[in-house]
């Protein structure tokens, strides 16, 4: 793109205001298991007035997929643009297949980068934060607060410098560690065996529940729901009480909440150094989590396990807000995770990463009608190197489990227990199954 068409590009986002000299600013925050149904942003019972509050000016996906259930392959995909199996392709991220991040783009065009992260980004030999010249994490007692103080310092050290600043958050994932007056806030009566799940500090720092889960889960290959098992026996009066489960999944709501009232300190610090103007901000979630749902016919699920590709681990918010008021509110069409590099490059004026998979969003913000994709796709990687496989396309969704193809329909049977592969309707059946496979072959020969 010339530095011409980049102004241009600016120019029709962000106005007058947006020029060479001053490209706008990116924010990226992801809020780990964040499925989007529970989220008051989406109808859901954790309350999120900060959010609504942002997408008042700003456009909500209401149908957007991760392309994994677990943070590596998704957050690789997102900042690739790449399927999974791609994006987690050995030496895929600055090795030997090179790879291009969000982060790298951006850095080399003059964005000072820094990511502010809790959780698995934290390994920085995983990839996520490759790009970033400023990597900052926190104490997880400390959390999502510690890492906003973090980002927002920074920023104001730019002096109103263009950065690509992302925050990745951790509370919303198990054990849901947030402060007690939101842990509890959605289910004060309860009085069971869950109120701090008898954890000491120790295993509040996750350490020993890591060694519980690798004891638990034989990773060769990867057994059916192991990661599920691991937490039912770690927590084990969880199994005596659907009271206890319901208890679970208030906390899960209650770190929501606190998550958005970070997400309100942010914005805040954003406005008092007078960097909202010129910042487009994006809020999404590397993937959902299961709260004790019987999806699939299968027992009560907890949290994400490596293989699962139902609807809780994979619909996640998606909200974009730039300066311009000039955007759609609501976009029904199903849109993907790897659909968010693509966007924000645009956004600023860039073209997208070589080889991208993902869709320039920026259209439909602005009213385009149709949808980016025929459906949304995603995978998932088991350790003994093969790959689950789901697309969607308006209410049937095909899955590929175990070398078995299973279809469902989700206006019917939401909970995806009935596979009607072999009674409805052949059509999609047949055009899904295409579809599925010429993305796996593609994918594999871009690797060659």
């Amino acid at each position: 793109m010339t530095a011409l068409a980049s102004i241009v590009a600016a120019l029709v986002v962000f106005g007058p205001a947006a020029t060479a000299a001053e490209p706008p600013s990116v924010l990226l925050v992801t809020l780990d298991a964040a499925r989007a149904d529970h989220l008051g942003l989406y109808g859901g019972r954790a309350a999120t007035p900060e959010l609504e509050r942002l997408a008042a000016s700003g456009t909500r996906f209401d149908n957007a997929y991760a392309q994994a259930p677990w943070t590596l392959p998704s957050l690789l995909s997102m900042f690739t643009g790449r399927r999974p199996e791609l994006a987690m392709a050995p030496s895929a991220v600055g090795g030997a297949l090179g790879l291009e991040t969000l982060a790298q783009r951006l850095g080399g065009r003059g964005y000072s980068t820094a990511a502010f992260v809790h959780g698995l980004p934290m390994d920085a030999s995983l990839g996520m934060t490759r790009g970033f010249s400023t990597v900052r994490s926190a104490e997880p007692d400390r959390g999502a607060a510690e890492l906003v103080r973090q980002a927002s310092r920074w920023i104001a050290s730019l002096n109103g410098k263009p950065y690509f600043v992302w925050i990745h958050a951790f509370e919303s994932h198990f054990p849901y560690l947030c402060p007690s007056e939101f842990r509890e806030r959605y289910d004060p009566g309860y009085s069971g065996p869950v109120h701090g799940w008898g954890i000491d500090e120790d295993t509040r720092r996750h350490g020993r529940f890591v060694d519980h889960f690798n004891r638990v889960a034989d990773k060769r290959p990867d057994p059916p729901y192991a990661f599920d098992r691991a937490l039912w026996e770690f927590v084990p009066k969880l199994q005596t009480s659907r009271r206890d489960v319901a208890h679970f999944a208030s906390h899960y709501d209650g770190c929501l909440s606190y998550l958005d009232e970070q997400i309100g300190v942010l914005g805040r610090e954003l406005r008092r150094l007078g960097r909202m103007r010129d910042t487009v901000w994006v809020v999404t979630a590397d993937h959902g989590e299961n709260l004790g749902e019987s999806i699939g016919g299968r027992p009560p699920a907890l949290s994400h396990p490596f293989s699962d590709l139902h609807e809780a681990v994979l619909r996640v918010p998606l909200l974009i807000v730039t300066p311009s008021s000039v955007v759609v509110r609501a976009v029904e069409a199903p849109v993907m995770l790897l659909d968010v590099s693509a966007t924000l490059l645009a956004l600023v004026g860039e073209r997208a990463l070589a080889g991208s998979q993902g869709v320039d969003l920026s259209a439909w913000m602005r009213g385009r009608a149709g949808a980016p994709h025929d459906g949304a796709y995603a995978s998932s990687f088991l350790y003994n190197g093969t790959w689950n496989r789901a697309f969607r396309s308006g209410r049937w969704k095909l899955l590929r489990e175990g070398g078995r193809w299973r279809l469902y329909d989700l206006a019917s049977d939401p909970e995806e227990r009935i596979d009607r592969s072999e009674t409805d309707p052949k059509e999609f059946l047949e055009t899904a199954r295409a579809y599925l496979e010429e993305s796996a072959r593609a994918d594999e020969a871009a690797k060659r």
